[in-house]
């Protein structure tokens, strides 16, 4: 939203940007507009814009008349943190930070208590914060949880499995695949054991003190159908265990891994 001439006269220009010396991202900020606004209607009031050097020169004057009383009381007695302080006064915070280690101010811990007008306005910011955010969840309900593919594939990603391993019960040894997924949440793996229509749920580690459960699935057939899956919707984090999983699973089907050239491979 600009200004305009009628809205701010040229004296007030004068006395905030001259007298004051305020700068023009202070002033925009007040007026809640850019500071290239601030600037156009300092030119058409013919009032001097200040260069870089001069309005780095005039910070350093307002600052150097900052008493080490006043940078105190504006920082225990108002409660103002050192970004208040630098954006009262148009400069940086470390500016502010140099000048009360040079006065020997001490830096408030940060689980100090401000002051009252502080605390009240600071809590009726976050209060108008949340009464925002509650006004735009009002209307919405809470859904039902939904088992989705996605939902899988995210599971998986962070708890599943894609195990290989040798099965010496056979002469000669056969390498063998399983895939699992670990969760606490038994309803959960039942829910997806009934989405794919295979596997089993049971505990894992030690019975007695079981709060862990996992969906494991055997067998090439249903490990295949599993496959499958994977394919259709990719995997993110175990996705290279997942392609080493799959050539195995590959050569099982083939049958290739009963041969000596298939179990080196």
């Amino acid at each position: 939203m600009a200004i305009t001439e009628a809205r701010v006269s040229k004296e007030t220009l004068e006395d905030e940007y001259l007298k004051q010396r305020l700068s023009l991202q202070a002033m925009a900020k007040v007026r809640h507009c850019s500071y290239r606004t601030i600037r156009r209607h300092l030119t058409n009031c013919c009032i001097p814009v200040r260069t870089i050097s001069e309005a780095s020169q005039g910070k350093h004057l307002i600052i150097s008349e900052l008493t080490p009383e006043e940078l105190s009381s504006f920082y225990y007695e108002k409660g103002y943190s050192q970004i208040d302080i630098a954006e009262q006064f148009g400069v940086h915070e470390d500016t502010i930070r140099s000048r009360m280690k040079e006065y020997g101010i001490i830096t408030r811990p940060k689980s100090a208590p401000r002051t009252r007008k502080h605390i009240e306005k600071r809590t009726a910011t976050i209060t108008a914060r949340k009464l925002k955010v509650l006004e735009q969840i009002k209307g919405l309900s809470q859904r039902d949880f939904e088992l989705t593919p996605d939902y899988i594939v995210g599971l998986t990603d962070g708890e599943g499995c894609f195990s290989i391993y040798i099965d010496f019960r056979w002469n000669p040894p056969v390498p063998q695949c399983e895939f699992n997924i670990s969760n606490k949440n038994r309803q959960t793996l039942h829910m997806i054991k009934g989405f794919f229509g295979f596997g089993s749920v049971c505990p894992s580690g030690n019975r007695a003190r079981t709060t862990c459960y996992q969906y494991t699935v055997g067998g090439i057939t249903k490990q295949i159908a599993l496959a499958k899956f994977f394919l259709e919707h990719p995997l993110s984090i175990r996705k290279q265990a997942f392609r080493a999983w799959l050539r195995v699973l590959n050569l099982i089907a083939e049958n290739k891994h009963i041969t000596e050239e298939g179990l080196r491979e």
